[in-house]
């Protein structure tokens, strides 16, 4: 028999000196009930017992499980306005640890929906619904929701009042708040951001004060969103005029005397907020395309200024580099090549409606619409209000209509795909999306205010009654969890070691050949893309950064192997 020498190489990684609860961090207010916590890798263990109680003592536990992983997301065990501790201790092959590594508190906030914090939910097909949450937004109140499938409010956006209008694949979340230091007296959430679920502020524009309908942000980082313009103008000649000529105006559909607000779209440099793009409406049309038929000249009257256009959404479409708007006032929705501007299309209503004869797809009927976004199969979804549908089907206003619609553009003409006429009328907001089991949440605004899932033949699977808490609501999503980074990285036989007197934790490489082996677990409900980066002091590996992705649910292996051991140890450094 050969015998073999064996050589120890150590890797250090000195960035766990001492492993520590992370999150959440001692004493912090949460507003939520759906928690992640998360705590760091000690050497040598194989699991963890994880522990809350609403006492510091833990002499009333509400939870106590074993867990492989770093990483626990609760759903059960929390409330509102309740004040919890955390507690985690390793786990090794000999047994337990007689030492946790340390006890945590936090706290939750008030919820926003009731005190006992429900929403009214019907499920009329429990096989067929989406067992996900549904966030929503309103617009008076200035806040946003989240509520689990049985109508369980288990996220706000807390006192800040953060306005979400989009949340994309990821659960990032776009919209409005208010600024950090008010300079112009405004009061309103109108400053662009970005945030997250923790109600962190990731980006926003504080100098910009923008119409908070909708935002975008682009592939190369930018965003899009809405600009409100005004412009001196005339006031029309219509049932309207003798009451202006009351308040002092001419009224004689000529002399410029009263503001006309329109909206541009505009492209936010994603460093600094700085204008880098706009498309003005004023360039494609004029003054003469107005509403005749919906009130808006009456509403002139209180407000003082004519809400011309009320553009309501955009979308972009990455792939064929073109922009979805929808203008609600003037019941269009216009197709647009960007950067040139250029309106490809516009669907919108017949001559005798008095919007422009260059529409196509006019015997769609549609009026005063929400929402409108483009399918990944080429189709175009949106929310139909129908605030002048009985001048439109000429029947009484008794019988306006509000629906759901998905249309496909085929050259000039459309083909409705899909439409839920709803059981009510809905005047104003609403919003449609189509889920990954091909349901539709339908967010419908009024005095009955609900959120509806309709199967693909448009019966009613699911719904929420909002009426209770608010009659104001904006936009509604389904989004798998509000966890969407929740994830840990274990490494392979991570121990404690001694270099003279002091103890670290490392790996061991017992053989040139042996490799640096770790885990990243996807624990969130998304498919995700995890960008990481490798280096250690000694330059034993190649500088390594690269991009995986890890489905819902799921882990992937990483082994590294050494290529220039020059040396007894090495400090590693993996940056996820």
């Amino acid at each position: 028999m050969m015998n073999r020498c064996f050589t120890i190489y150590l890797i250090l990684l000195i960035s766990l000196l001492k492993a520590d609860l992370l999150t959440p961090e001692d004493g912090t207010p949460l507003s939520k009930i759906h928690v992640l916590f998360e705590w760091e890798q000690e050497p040598n263990a194989i699991e963890y017992n994880f522990q809350i109680s609403n006492t510091i003592t833990f002499n009333e536990i509400l939870l106590d499980t074993n867990v492989y992983n770093l990483i626990y997301i609760d759903k059960t065990h929390l409330d509102w306005e309740k004040e919890y501790f955390w507690r985690v201790k390793p786990i090794f092959e000999y047994g337990d640890s007689d030492e946790w590594i340390d006890i945590k508190s936090f706290s939750t906030s008030n919820s926003i929906s009731s005190e006992t914090n429900n929403f009214e939910v019907e499920i009329y097909d429990e096989n067929s619904t989406q067992n996900q949450i549904t966030l929503f937004s309103c617009w008076y109140d200035e806040n946003s929701i989240a509520f689990d499938k049985y109508g369980k409010e288990i996220w706000n956006s807390g006192t800040t009042k953060k306005f979400i209008v989009h949340v994309d694949k990821y659960s990032q979340l776009y919209g409005f708040k208010y600024p950090d230091n008010p300079d112009d007296g405004e009061y309103a959430n109108k400053v662009p951001m970005k945030c997250n679920f923790d109600n962190n502020i990731l980006e926003s524009y504080e100098q910009k004060r923008l119409n908070r309908h909708d935002i975008k942000e682009l592939p190369n980082g930018n965003f899009l969103t809405l600009d409100n313009v005004y412009r001196w103008s005339h006031i029309p000649l219509g049932e309207w005029t003798e009451q202006f000529q009351n308040l002092g105006y001419e009224a004689d559909g000529e002399t410029h005397e009263i503001g006309w607000v329109h909206q541009d779209i505009i492209e936010l440099n994603g460093l600094d907020g700085e204008e880098v793009w706009r498309w003005r409406f004023f360039d494609y049309f004029s003054e003469q395309e107005y509403d005749m038929h919906g009130g808006t000249w009456w509403q002139t009257l209180q407000t003082g200024y004519y809400d011309w256009t009320h553009s309501n959404s955009i979308w972009f479409d990455s792939v064929n580099s073109v922009i979805y708007l929808s203008i609600r006032h003037l019941s269009k929705i216009l197709k647009i090549d960007y950067p040139s501007g250029n309106i490809i299309w516009q669907i919108g209503l017949p001559e005798n409606l008095e919007l422009g004869n260059n529409n196509i797809c006019t015997e769609l009927g549609f009026s005063w619409q929400h929402d409108v976004k483009l399918l990944d199969n080429g189709n175009i979804l949106f929310f139909d209000n129908g605030n002048i549908s009985h001048i439109i089907n000429n029947t009484s206003d008794e019988e306006k209509i509000s629906r759901m619609l998905e249309i496909e553009v085929l050259g000039d003409n459309c083909e409705i795909i899909k439409e839920k006429i709803l059981p009510y009328y809905c005047n104003s907001m609403g919003s449609v999306q189509f889920l990954e089991n091909n349901n539709y949440l339908i967010n419908a605004r009024s005095d009955e205010s609900y959120i509806f899932e309709v199967d693909p033949n448009q019966n009613m699977v699911w719904s929420a009654y909002l009426g209770n808490v608010t009659s104001n609501n904006y936009r509604a999503f389904r989004i798998p969890s509000i966890h969407p980074d929740a994830y840990s990285v274990i490494f392979d036989s991570l121990q404690n070691i001694y270099l003279g007197e002091i103890e670290y934790p490392g790996i061991l490489l017992l053989e040139e050949t042996d490799s640096l082996s770790l885990k990243i677990n996807n624990k969130s409900e998304f498919i995700q893309s995890y960008k990481y980066h490798l280096n250690d002091n000694m330059e034993w590996f190649e500088i390594i950064t690269d991009t995986i992705i890890i489905e819902s649910n799921n882990s992937k292996t990483l082994k590294f192997n050494p290529t220039n051991i020059n040396n007894n140890f090495s400090q590693i450094n993996f940056n996820i």
